[in-house]
């Protein structure tokens, strides 16, 4: 005798299907915080805009990388020139270029 089978089985095209769970509230509402401290909301809806570019001054500035200091580079110039032996590196790879030349542009 065969098994009893359920209409789950017969036709599961039929059946409901699991639903895929999506962001919880507490995830929507982080993201609406964060968008809102950075800028990112739509300010007008017919151009597309955001607030950061239209209020810059209401948002943080990134910040930019610090370069090197004169004195900073003229340390460096000096350890290298210590470890060639007295040489200025590339002093004579340069046409024309002397390591007198090259000391008189650094000072």
């Amino acid at each position: 005798m065969r098994e009893p089978r359920t209409f789950k089985q017969v036709q599961p095209h039929r059946c409901a299907q699991p639903v895929a769970v999506g962001k919880t509230r507490a995830d929507v509402k982080a993201e609406l915080a964060d968008a809102m401290r950075q800028g990112d909301l739509v300010a007008n809806g017919e151009t597309g805009a955001t607030f950061k570019p239209l209020n810059p001054s209401w948002y943080a500035q990134p910040v930019l990388a610090q370069g090197k200091t004169r004195e900073e580079v003229r340390a460096e110039l000096v350890k290298s020139r210590a470890s060639n032996g007295g040489q200025y590196p590339g002093a004579g790879c340069l046409p024309g270029m002397r390591a007198q030349n090259l000391h008189a542009l650094i000072g």
